[in-house]
């Protein structure tokens, strides 16, 4: 990417960085959405708009085309997590569900260990847009699984919607400056840096606007109790 966009070793880095920001602030936000527009219409249109990004990744030639479509990209594939253990507890009932929790966290294990392995022989003999390529046809095989296999879902539910949306906010906020605290911390040094140092500031704050707010409101996101 640093080569194909002309840009600097610590600029092609946001690429990764950028994504996983995104995600944290997509699996914070997913719960609310997940409940209005239904399980099989969130996957496929999350799904799409995951595959949509990663083609304009593989064609994109400039640095922050290809950050915008990654940060898009990250939001849309935050809600797969929720969304897969969402599915387990509703198709894996009774005996059925230490099975589907067990298979799924074999899944997930053999899919964050794969990709690496994977990448490496696809990136040779395609370059690194070949990446993205392949993230569009794994993302076109499962918008095609969950429109052969998810059940249908019932009509959109605009009550979830009305929802403390400072909370979830505030909440992502503090999650995705975590994540890029900790993801650029190595990098730069820690606190020697000002990205880094900013990320906590900002983590921090939120969090501690996440807290005032979840403690003054009648309708909490998050309930201590469940946890």
């Amino acid at each position: 990417i640093k080569g194909a966009t002309g840009a600097p070793a610590d600029g092609a880095s946001w690429n990764t960085r950028v994504f996983q920001v995104a995600s944290a602030a997509g699996i914070v936000v997913s719960p609310p959405l997940i409940r209005a527009l239904g399980l099989r219409r969130y996957l496929t249109w999350a799904t799409v708009i995951f595959a949509a990004c990663a083609w304009v990744c593989a064609i994109a030639g400039a640095l922050p085309t290809i950050l915008f479509a990654r940060a898009l990209q990250g939001f849309a594939g935050g809600g797969f997590g929720p969304i897969a253990f969402t599915a387990i507890f509703m198709l894996c009932k009774g005996p059925r569900l230490p099975f589907g929790l067990s298979l799924l966290a074999f899944v997930l294990i053999a899919s964050v260990n794969a990709g690496p392995v994977l990448s490496a022989p696809i990136e040779a003999a395609f370059g690194w847009r070949g990446l993205f390529v392949a993230q569009f046809v794994a993302s076109m095989l499962l918008l095609m699984a969950a429109l052969r296999w998810m059940p249908p879902g019932a009509p959109i539910d605009r009550g979830p919607l009305r929802t403390d949306w400072i909370q979830f906010a505030l909440l992502a906020i503090a999650s995705g400056s975590v994540f890029l605290a900790l993801g650029q911390g190595t990098r730069r040094f820690w606190l020697d840096s000002s990205v880094v140092a900013w990320a906590f500031s900002i983590a921090i704050g939120a969090s501690v606007g996440f807290a005032f707010a979840w403690w003054h409101t009648k309708a909490a996101i998050l309930n201590i109790r469940t946890m």
